[in-house]
């Protein structure tokens, strides 16, 4: 079998955190594939390397990674306006590439730290569909879960830049798209979210943000989630250390002008990969007992009670 061989500092981590066996691999890859040909609802990408993605994430429990593997496809297979209509070449996903809207940062707090990802919400072009949002996340996700060993044994940590957002624009979300682009996150990925820290965030965003976003996330996520205004900056670096934010913030993790070409370069190179990507879904007619459908996996969502943001 054939699989990346990981540093010294993350090989020893997965051994530590995520209960690694390496002698094992081999046998548990074959074991989860075995699995796989027996659930005839499943067409999945089940190469060596992904099949490893999902037992590091699940901490090596077969079981787990089964849920989460079939969990996995499901969400794709249920949420077509996140998952298909991915082509890098297309209009609006070009305008987020060229905004570097989404940019993984150069460097980990330490040989063994997450990856840190910094979204920020200035490039964003406000007049884009909401929903082009989740859909461009999770491309760039999936971009990290086929090379990048940090995010795949560590987690990820993200960076979210409030600054000029208004309150009004967070609330244009469906209550649907936030459910399902949470559940997605923190259910059906096979990562762990170390921490995410919004800054520049105005008191109306904290409000909105509070409201109609912090429910939907498990108490484990909630409690790593720190939003701060423009006026508390500093401290941020408690969380994140300063030197890991990129240089537009005064940090020295890269440039956001350098770090857009070349994710919007790397993006566009793996335009194969997200046009192929769509061919793997459940097929719930054949799935082995009852059909998974929208309202069973992600519940009945109603609409937001009236905010005021003034």
């Amino acid at each position: 079998m054939v699989y990346r061989t990981l540093s010294v500092p993350l090989q020893r981590k997965a051994i530590e955190e995520l209960n690694e066996d390496p002698p094992m691999i081999d046998e548990c890859l074959l074991g989860i594939r075995e699995w796989i040909e027996k659930q005839p609802h499943l067409k999945v990408k089940s190469d060596d390397e992904l099949l490893l993605v999902f037992l590091r994430g699940c901490k090596w429990s077969l079981e787990r990674v089964k849920e989460k593997l079939d969990h996995f496809y499901t969400v794709r297979t249920l949420i077509p306006e996140f998952f298909s209509d991915r082509d890098p070449l297309s209009e609006d996903i070009q305008t987020f590439l060229n905004r570097g809207v989404m940019l993984p940062l150069l460097n980990t707090n330490g040989s063994d730290g997450p990856r840190i990802c910094y979204f920020n919400y200035e490039c964003v072009d406000l007049n884009l569909p909401t929903i082009i949002i989740p859909k461009y996340f999770f491309m760039v996700l999936d971009a990290l879960l086929e090379e990048d060993d940090h995010l795949i044994v560590s987690g990820i940590e993200i960076i979210i830049n409030m600054k000029g957002l208004p309150a009004s624009y967070l609330m244009r979300f469906t209550p649907t798209v936030i459910m399902q682009s949470i559940h997605c996150l923190q259910s059906a990925y096979p990562l762990r979210v170390k921490r995410i820290v919004l800054i520049n965030a105005m008191p109306a965003i904290e409000k909105v943000f509070s409201a109609i976003f912090m429910p939907f996330f498990g108490k484990k996520i909630r409690d790593r989630i720190h939003v701060l205004s423009t006026k508390n900056i500093e401290e941020a670096y408690k969380y994140i250390p300063k030197s890991s934010f990129p240089e537009e913030l005064g940090g020295a993790n890269g440039s956001c002008v350098k770090l857009t070409e070349k994710w919007k370069n790397k993006i566009e190179n793996k335009r194969q990969y997200f046009l192929e990507e769509e061919m793997y879904r459940n097929n719930e007619l054949i799935r082995q007992g009852e059909p998974k459908t929208t309202s069973e996996v992600f519940g009945v969502v109603g609409s937001f009670r009236k905010l005021s943001v003034d």
